[in-house]
């Protein structure tokens, strides 16, 4: 997500090749996998998601070092080794989401042929919402070596940042942006017992937390009582992180125009939910059915549920049509 911004800062690394152990290793299945097998790596980079100074000494040692260098956009990785005083040369290769499929096999075929790949997004760690999943399958299918030199990820830094409990959590990456399928991931997010951690564009964060709003209303669930951090702008000079609740993140960013990078970190489901729920259909079956056997119809007794209790319309109905089928059976 994102591109990192130009520092000051311009440590050198030490150079990926030689800072390695000389030693060769072999894996389970007997293949050499240290520096000294005589094959090609392929290594996937992370590199900073705002602040150049958080560049490593290994990722810098790597990016000079490689033969090849698989990036998400060339014109920002080019930027990216200006800023780090590393020649780019014509080691640059686009791989984007729309050419991954079709370039991991050269990029594989160069690593088979001894050559060490490393492979970069525009910010953060490749294959987290981001092209390197495909390459990375498809070289360990093929016997390849893949590495990686971990560093910035704005997934982990929104999660520890947001105050939220860290253990367990779930990562969601970007909702799909309209559909049956957005809802039905909103539904399973706001049901979620773990932190849930989401890559969101500004241009959809209002709606994406009025979705969540509404959402929670329709399960009887307070939007009030469901905590978020919104994280924007991570280790960039006009970061934010906006905590409170759901109901209050609706409001204050429905109304502000929001840019940069945001991810959002919801909160578990409240540990009381479960028993709420059951509390409160105990209490629409009761009224559902003093209401049918009054004489009201399916209809207006389960909108006399939904009014009055809170309970969402299909379990409302689901109780009516049970209660219906068990007085003509009687």
């Amino acid at each position: 997500m994102g591109t990192a911004s130009k520092s000051s800062s311009k440590g050198k690394g030490t150079g990926f090749r030689g800072s390695s152990s000389k030693e060769t290793a072999k894996g389970a299945d007997g293949l050499k996998t240290g520096p000294e097998a005589n094959v090609g790596e392929i290594v996937l980079v992370s590199t900073p998601i705002g602040n150049l100074g958080d560049i490593t000494a290994r990722a810098h040692g790597c990016l000079e070092d490689a033969d090849l260098i698989a990036c998400e956009d060339t014109r920002v990785t080019r930027r990216l080794l200006s800023a780090l005083g590393i020649p780019a040369g014509n080691r640059l290769r686009a791989l984007h989401m729309h050419n991954e499929a079709q370039a991991a096999d050269e990029i594989v075929n160069a690593a088979e042929r001894g050559q060490l790949i490393a492979v970069v997004s525009d910010a953060g760690m490749p294959g987290i919402s981001d092209p390197g999943e495909i390459i990375a399958k498809r070289a360990i299918e093929r016997r390849v070596k893949v590495s990686v030199i971990p560093g910035a990820t704005s997934l982990v830094a929104a999660l520890v940042v947001s105050g939220l409990p860290t253990t367990p959590f779930v990562f969601e990456g970007f909702l799909p942006p309209k559909g049956t399928e957005r809802a039905k991931r909103i539904k399973a997010i706001v049901l979620e017992e773990r932190t849930a951690v989401i890559f969101e564009s500004p241009r959809r964060l209002a709606r994406t937390l009025a979705d969540f709003k509404a959402q929670c209303e329709s399960m009887n669930l307070m939007p009030s009582e469901r905590d978020i951090a919104v994280v924007r702008e991570l280790t960039k000079l006009h970061e934010e992180v906006w905590r409170g609740s759901l109901a209050r993140a609706s409001e204050f960013f429905g109304t502000k125009e929001t840019r940069g990078e945001v991810v959002l970190v919801i909160g578990p489901l409240p540990v009381d939910y479960q028993a709420r729920a059951v509390e409160m259909e105990q209490h629409a079956i009761m009224v559902i059915n003093g209401l049918l056997e009054a004489g009201t119809t399916v209809k207006e007794a389960v909108a006399t549920a939904c009014d009055q209790i809170g309970v969402d319309h299909r379990t409302a109905y689901k109780i009516a049509l049970i209660a219906k089928n068990g007085q003509s059976a009687g």
